[in-house]
């Protein structure tokens, strides 16, 4: 963080390492867990500009690459949906298919990379293909007046 030029005080980073015990003892747990570490994102910016960042930075080297790839994928599906919901033009919807196909496309290539994370990959999976679902009956249906 502090290569972006954010500098955390000294009082903050050590009022964070309370938030992850404490964190820890609301979930049950002796031990800070290093998916805790997720939680710093609402500790350590210094004003609201920087909270994207932080959050960017502390995913980066906190959470595991299969996790932060099927974040990242079910945002941006979410954002295709949103976007979708705009125009049912048979346009923006065959845009949006193509999108949330090249998603489940990532997904497939995870499953080969990371075998043992398949019950995870296969429920984003599943997501995206309600997503898509959704998508075709946009277009498919007629809309009732």
């Amino acid at each position: 963080m502090r290569d972006e030029g954010i500098h955390p005080s000294d009082r903050r980073l050590q009022k964070s390492y309370a938030a992850l015990q404490a964190k820890a003892l609301i979930e049950q747990r002796q031990v800070v867990d290093s998916e805790d570490i997720l939680f710093l994102a609402h500790v350590l910016w210094e004003n609201v500009d920087q909270q994207q960042q932080v959050t960017d930075i502390i995913r980066h080297h906190a959470q595991d690459p299969v996790s932060h790839t099927l974040e990242v994928i079910l945002e941006e599906a979410q954002d295709i949906m949103n976007g979708s919901a705009n125009g049912h033009s048979t346009e923006n919807v065959l845009e949006a298919t193509q999108k949330m196909k090249s998603l489940a496309q990532e997904i497939t290539d995870l499953k080969t990379k990371y075998p043992e994370r398949e019950n995870e990959l296969n429920a984003v999976h599943k997501e995206l293909k309600q997503y898509l679902e959704e998508l075709t009956n946009s277009v498919l249906e007629p809309i009732e007046s």
